[in-house]
């Protein structure tokens, strides 16, 4: 007896188009599996909101300034990331800050300023993410021995606290929080979570660097 296999082709609407990678990413890793290990079940009972938030996300091709800082949300969490992880370094170093910094020899200094170029001139020519970390780690080791260590962690925080800022404007963005009920915006886990991100900056901007601890725990 011959087996004769029917290929369905189904179409893609074209609102798929507007499904964010980042939203591809989150459907992945959170949708549960069943008994059969299959995640088709626990898709479809999310495909409502995936929806709303396609929908969303052809609406905001219309408005190029939110659509540009939201289409760059990883870069502005990796950056995140990055300066809390440095300023946690330089709190824990130098903690406390009175005790006062030894004076750079020459040699030291010359060291400095060589990998800040060096690094500057990689990423002119080729940049990359390690050439971009190496550089800021270097302006910051300047900037210690140049202007002292209070000034440079009060400027990385407060371009941590707009960076934070940006990024959560871009989260909203992509998530479609502006269209979303007041309701829905505070049962959502991951915004509320940003924003005590955000408050947790802020409070180790303007209260005790020891806030900084609390965004890499």
């Amino acid at each position: 007896m011959l087996i004769s296999i029917c290929l369905v082709v189904f179409p893609v609407p074209q609102l798929c188009e507007f499904l964010t990678n980042e939203k591809k990413q989150k459907v992945f890793l959170t949708c549960e599996q069943d008994e059969q290990g299959s995640k088709v079940k626990d898709f479809f009972e999310k495909f409502s909101e995936i929806f709303e938030e396609m929908k969303w996300q052809r609406k905001l091709r219309h408005q190029p300034t939110l659509y540009w800082f939201s289409s760059q949300m990883s870069l502005w969490s990796d950056i995140s990331f990055n300066f809390a992880v440095l300023i946690n370094i330089l709190v824990a170093v130098f903690y406390p800050f009175n005790k006062g910094l030894k004076d750079l020899d020459s040699r030291s200094s010359a060291a400095i300023w060589g990998g800040l170029l060096m690094t500057l001139i990689t990423i002119l020519i080729k940049p990359n993410a390690t050439s971009m970390r190496m550089f800021f780690v270097a302006g910051i080791l300047r900037s210690i021995y140049s202007v002292g260590l209070g000034p440079t962690l009060w400027l990385m925080g407060t371009i941590q606290v707009l960076n934070k800022g940006i990024f959560l404007v871009s989260f909203m963005g992509n998530n479609g929080t502006f269209s979303k009920s007041r309701y829905e915006n505070l049962t959502n886990f991951q915004l509320v979570y940003h924003v005590g991100y955000l408050l947790l900056c802020v409070l180790g901007l303007c209260l005790h660097e020891f806030f900084y601890s609390l965004l890499v725990s």
